[in-house]
């Protein structure tokens, strides 16, 4: 059976630190969920997560190694958001996810004029083809959300037909979408990966920050779509909009192909905390120093699942 090692979000936060010069605060919110205490069947409300669109292909599963996992596919998908699969939510869900000044704003992670006590939002979890093969059609994205599919951030896990690869968009200071970018490719089908995805809210205009990790090593640093919300939707969302969870989502062109396989999703944190600092341009230097550690400490990890499989 496969060890299980439950990361320290003071790990990840002092990791952070190292490697940007943020000073992270120790207030926090957060939540990390193995899927081990879970039932087999949809993740639907268990340990905090939604998922309530029955249709879609997902649900814990045994990875075949006595190794619990949430397995997720798009051999259904959909236009919708709410109904899309949500991590756990700290403090669970908002009467009101648009306006946490009026709801739970201990909970999100946004610029300042949301009300967010936050400014920092991270999340990281753990992936892996389901079937170890190519999956033709695959694609499952996933985004900072506010709860309701308020967007911060997108990346696309797609199968190439010989690996796994990540993309992303940006948005520009017009808020229309640039992209695709593609940020990681040549994943293997039979390895474990890891994906971390950090936001950085500043007060301000166009100066948000969203850095993207795969095994744990910073690959790209992009825009948040704060830039889309000024623009394009100012009566909708004349506050900004925050953040707490993280949003699974399968939509676009359904690949049948994938029912029942897809991507596994193990280890998955998320949290909202605060940073006083941003760093500049030039301290990005400092991340080949940083990163050593998230790479040893990944390795280390991913050691720990071959020897005890």
């Amino acid at each position: 059976m496969i060890k299980k090692v439950m990361r320290s979000r003071w790990l990840v936060a002092g990791m952070v630190m190292a490697v940007s010069t943020c000073l992270v605060s120790k207030a926090q919110a957060g939540s990390f969920t193995d899927f081990e205490s879970f039932a087999l069947g949809s993740v639907n409300g268990q340990g905090g997560w939604s998922a309530t669109n029955a249709n879609i292909d997902q649900g814990v599963v045994d990875d075949g190694t006595g190794n619990q996992v949430w397995r997720i596919s798009n051999a259904v998908t959909g236009s919708s958001f709410g109904d899309m699969p949500f991590a756990p939510r700290p403090g669970g869900i908002p009467s009101l996810p648009l306006d946490p000044t009026n709801s739970m704003p201990n909970e999100f992670a946004g610029e300042g004029s949301t009300g967010a006590t936050y400014n920092r939002y991270f999340t990281e979890f753990d992936f892996q083809s389901a079937t170890g093969a190519a999956q033709a059609g695959l694609s499952i994205t996933l985004s900072p959300d506010n709860g309701s599919g308020g967007r911060q951030g997108f990346v696309d896990i797609e199968d190439t037909g010989s690996s796994l690869e990540i993309i992303t968009y940006d948005v520009d200071s017009s808020g229309n979408f640039v992209g695709p970018t593609t940020i990681s490719t040549g994943l293997s089908y039979t390895d474990w990966h890891t994906l971390g995805i950090e936001v950085l809210f500043m007060d301000g205009v166009e100066n948000d920050v969203v850095n993207y990790y795969v095994n744990n090593s910073l690959v790209y640093s992009g825009t948040s779509w704060e830039q889309f919300y000024a623009i394009h939707q100012p009566a909708l969302q004349p506050l900004g909009v925050p953040v707490q969870t993280t949003l699974f989502r399968v939509s676009g062109t359904a690949a049948t192909g994938t029912l029942g396989g897809g991507l596994y999703i193990d280890n998955v944190l998320t949290e909202v905390n605060n940073v006083n600092a941003v760093p500049e341009p030039s301290s990005m230097v400092l991340l080949g120093i940083g990163m050593v550690g998230l790479a040893g400490y990944g390795m280390r990890r991913r050691k720990q699942r071959q020897a005890a499989a």
